[in-house]
């Protein structure tokens, strides 16, 4: 079977990314890929104790969740997403996912943020400053800064829509 070593870069924050996760679950569980995520920040912009999800914000954030549940397939299986109170900013979160960076902790991080909407409380720590650091430093010097991102084995990288969809023709196979 096919054994592809991905990488993939993601923000918790961001519905797109939470469908990547996803997709990285089940391409590891199938065997079909060998996947490491790296945690960035895309949105630095929000304040340190999140950004309020109310009137456009909401509205704005709805669109995204609807446009992320029509990209789910059969392939996919059970994906849910909710549209969370408020929008962490994922500084502290990316850190300490950098400092454990397991499926189950990202898969916890991604959780806190679209189904529990504990992301604030939860995940703290600085332990994997460095290491988030550097895969901040490779995302930021990129001419086109979108998450998730999907860099293939010889390089290229799939960005958006493109690498969700990416994901999703190795899920079909």
């Amino acid at each position: 079977m096919l054994h592809v070593p991905l990488t993939v870069y993601g923000d918790f924050n961001c519905p797109f990314s939470a469908l990547a996760s996803h997709r990285i679950d089940l391409l590891v569980g199938r065997g079909i890929a060998e996947v490491e995520f790296r945690a960035v920040e895309h949105a630095a912009d929000i304040p340190l104790d999140g950004r309020a999800v109310v009137a456009r914000v909401r509205d704005d954030l709805q669109s995204e969740v609807d446009e992320v549940l029509a990209l789910v397939t059969a392939f996919d299986g059970e994906f849910t997403l909710r549209v969370p109170e408020v929008l962490p900013n994922t500084s502290t979160m990316c850190r300490s996912y950098a400092g454990t960076p397991t499926a189950e902790m990202r898969r916890q991080l991604f959780a806190a943020v679209w189904s529990d909407g504990a992301a604030a409380a939860v995940f703290a720590g600085d332990e994997g400053a460095e290491r988030q650091a550097e895969w901040q430093a490779e995302f930021d010097s990129w001419d086109k800064k979108i998450v998730p991102s999907v860099v293939l084995d010889d390089g290229y990288v799939s960005r958006g829509l493109g690498g969700l969809k990416r994901l999703a023709e190795m899920l079909e196979g």
